[in-house]
């Protein structure tokens, strides 16, 4: 092809930048760039090639023919720069994100070389290429980090937050092993990986909960630290860690994957969490790419921009939790005065018959006139009433008693269910309240909290007897689909109206005088704990139904 002329190339550049504007996407953009450059250069093949970090490789990401040879190795020695010997019927030009190659616009010839001049004019088309997919990375990334930032402060418990963080660190960064958020416990003197994500294989992670230990000289270091740390191994296995001894005291720390079967971690990227002059933890990612290439120059400058709302965010989410920590063991010691409310009028009834008969058995044994058969009578009659207050005040010491914080063992929901029922059944009774129970057979038991799963049944029954204050039908029931435990509630109240129903879950909403507001997203925050969820339909005047479902302690396992 002979050379182009000046005036042709800008009045081609003119067009070309026009209408690179107007395409949406990055796979129409190669599209058109790549069919242009081609008919410009009158080339008889050409392609779009990227680089893949993980293998070092060269992809056809497209090509102008169907069936082209290419040769990957050489496609590849160019991206990385390694001054490959191009053939003359050959140009290529780098593409760019942010400074760092990604790929590469490859043009062929059949025989004739190109044209003196024509590799520089490519490398101008592609530099304006690179410039829009940089453009549209960090449109993307102001995006994500939005789209983070507002679910990251719905999260209730801090385990939610920490998965939203690691999803939204990956869209952002694309990291190829796997990132988690270790959180300190001081008074164990150690970090505990609370939440890890692992993306080079769909698994959980088999490290959460796992604690590792840190001295005081390394928190201290970590919290003057205004940057985040890299880490990167070289190919004989040995790590490289610049600046302060403190760095390989922190690398003992985030390395807790070795020996294990997992594949190589070369690169980290570390990240102290703080908070008003106190550290959190840290966030860790890595990658199974050695070197420069695990990250783009601007990944660490993204997770530097990225912790102050990791940080809120964390720290948000550990001061909810404290506060409905709290706001739980007031709501049980509410719900013992409703308990006790509600039995005193048994108690005071069996305990009031029980004295007369004892003062008259020692009146009858003083004046040596006691029937023996009415004594034996009185006797069961009083032994069948102590018994009644012994039932009452185990059920609420067993309810008042305090749960082991994160205890889950295996329980039986049946039970469980019915000894909340227990709990509430002379208020119920009192305002006219039938309970109806329709529980399968053979259910099979979930992982949870004893004590705060009652905790949920309570509010939810309190909630329903509230909703009839002239009395109505409580139903109960529940039964197993495939791996999943289902129990509704159904009452047939006065119903929650349409515009409050999208609310009642929220924090703070209540509709009750004297209510906090808290009771149901206090109900769903442990809900969660045990991986289950929430469901709440209901219809003014006709009554309202909660459903619940659990997974059963058997699915989880698996």
């Amino acid at each position: 092809m002979p050379n182009k002329d000046l005036t042709k190339k800008l009045s081609f550049f003119a067009r070309f930048v026009e209408k690179l504007e107007r395409v949406k996407t990055n796979s129409k953009m190669y599209r058109f760039a790549l069919r242009e450059i081609v008919r410009f250069f009158e080339a008889s093949d050409g392609c779009i090639a990227l680089h893949d970090r993980l293998s070092d490789t060269a992809r056809i990401e497209l090509a102008a023919k169907h069936k082209g040879v290419w040769d990957l190795s050489l496609l590849a020695d160019f991206i990385r720069n390694r001054r490959p010997q191009v053939p003359r019927n050959v140009i290529m030009a780098p593409l760019k994100v942010n400074k760092r190659v990604v790929g590469l616009v490859g043009l062929k010839k059949e025989e004739e070389p190109f044209a003196k001049g024509d590799g520089r004019f490519l490398c101008r088309l592609a530099d304006h290429v690179s410039a829009k997919l940089t453009e549209r990375e960090e449109r993307r990334l102001l995006t994500v980090r939005a789209r983070i930032s507002k679910e990251i402060m719905r999260g209730l418990r801090p385990k939610d937050v920490f998965y939203q963080l690691l999803d939204g660190l990956e869209e952002l960064l694309g990291y190829d092993h796997s990132a988690a958020i270790l959180i300190l416990d001081g008074e164990k003197d150690a970090f505990v990986v609370q939440a890890e994500k692992i993306t080079w294989r769909k698994a959980k992670s088999t490290v959460i909960g796992s604690e590792l230990p840190t001295q005081p000289a390394v928190n201290a270091f970590l919290l003057n630290r205004s940057a985040p740390l890299t880490f990167s191994r070289s190919p004989d296995g040995k790590w490289k860690a610049w600046g302060s001894p403190h760095y390989m005291n922190v690398l003992k720390i985030l390395d807790y994957n070795r020996g294990s079967s997992a594949p190589a971690e070369n690169s980290i990227i570390c990240a102290p969490l703080r908070a008003k002059r106190q550290l959190l933890g840290l966030l860790k990612i890595s990658s199974r790419v050695h070197g420069a290439e695990a990250f783009a120059p601007g990944d660490v400058q993204v997770v530097q921009e990225f912790l102050p709302q990791a940080q809120a965010a964390i720290r948000s989410s550990q001061l909810s939790e404290t506060l409905q920590e709290r706001t739980i063991e007031s709501e049980k010691r509410l719900g013992v005065f409703e308990i006790a409310r509600g039995v005193s009028h048994d108690i005071n009834n069996a305990l009031g018959t029980v004295l007369p008969l004892v003062q008259s058995i020692v009146s009858d044994q003083k004046e040596a006139c006691a029937n023996p058969e009415e004594l034996r009578k009185d006797m069961r009659y009083i032994e069948e009433n102590v018994k009644l207050c012994v039932r009452i005040f185990r059920s609420m010491l067993e309810y008042a008693k305090t749960a082991e914080s994160g205890q889950r063992v295996g329980v039986q929901l049946k039970k469980c269910i019915r000894d909340a029922v227990k709990l509430l059944e002379r208020g119920l009774n009192i305002r006219g309240i039938s309970v109806e129970t329709e529980f399968e057979e053979g259910l099979p038991s979930i992982e949870a909290n004893r004590n705060r799963l009652q905790q949920v049944f309570f509010n939810i029954i309190i909630n329903a007897r509230d909703a009839m204050p002239h009395g109505g039908v409580l139903k109960i029931k529940a039964y197993k689909d495939k791996n999943t435990l289902r129990i509704s509630f159904r009452d047939t109240g006065v119903g929650i109206k349409k515009e409050d129903l999208a609310r009642v879950m929220q924090p703070f909403f209540t509709t009750k005088k004297e209510g906090t507001g808290l009771g149901l997203s206090i109900c769903r925050s442990i809900l969660w704990e045990s991986n289950a969820r929430m469901r709440i339909e209901s219809e003014p005047g006709r009554g309202t139904t909660v459903f619940l479902s659990f997974p059963t302690a058997t699915s989880e396992r698996e």
